[in-house]
């Protein structure tokens, strides 16, 4: 993200427990992300952005989006799946598993690795499993509940 933010301004965040933040012990919430984004407004002293989000990330800015849409310009998502079934959550829940990955796609496993260290990937899965089994894995279709926290 660094070489695009440095093409076209803006700012780059890491969401709690991404990186180098560190996972609370209640877990990972669509709650704290937004909450994360709306730091980032302060920080940066923005007003009103454009948002992007890959994957889990997408679903944090379409939740912004929707708790303060007067901040936002627009939203952009990679990679973010948008429609859910029974099927697919169990689906990607099984994925959510650190052993799994290394067997079945380790390439990524490392990728994560890399990113947010050795002794931390893991943690960081298994967290996201837990607010997948939380939130049904759509967080758009909580999007309502939020504007009223």
């Amino acid at each position: 993200m660094v070489p695009l933010q440095q093409r076209v301004g803006g700012a780059v965040m890491d969401f709690t427990g991404h990186g180098e933040r560190q996972i609370p012990a209640t877990g990972l919430t669509f709650t704290q992300f937004v909450e994360d984004i709306d730091r980032a407004y302060a920080a940066n002293r923005f007003t009103k952005a454009h948002l992007f989000g890959y994957s889990m990330g997408g679903y944090a800015a379409l939740l912004y989006a929707a708790q303060f849409p007067v901040r936002v310009f627009s939203v952009t998502t990679l990679g973010t799946k948008l429609v859910w079934t029974e099927e697919g959550l169990q689906k990607e829940l099984r994925m959510l598993d650190p052993e799994k990955m290394q067997t079945k796609v380790p390439a990524f496993a490392k990728a994560l690795a890399d990113m947010h260290g050795v002794d931390r990937w893991s943690a960081l899965v298994v967290g996201h499993r837990g607010k997948h089994e939380r939130t049904g894995g759509c967080a758009v279709a909580h999007a309502a509940s939020m504007r009223t926290h």
